[in-house]
């Protein structure tokens, strides 16, 4: 950490309140959700296109 701290190098840490952590773990879902439904939709879509 001493060698660090000689180079110049700094941290800096962002935290978020408690209250927070659900709401953004549930945006987090919505988004994985939408993606996979996403994904899934236009995998059978291309399926379906090259079989006919």
């Amino acid at each position: 950490m001493t060698e660090i701290n000689r180079l110049g190098y700094r941290q800096q840490a962002t935290y978020q309140p408690l209250e927070r952590f659900w709401p953004f773990q549930w945006i987090e879902t919505g988004i994985y959700a939408l993606l996979t439904l996403g994904l899934s939709w236009f995998c059978s879509w291309w399926i379906r296109r090259r079989l006919s």
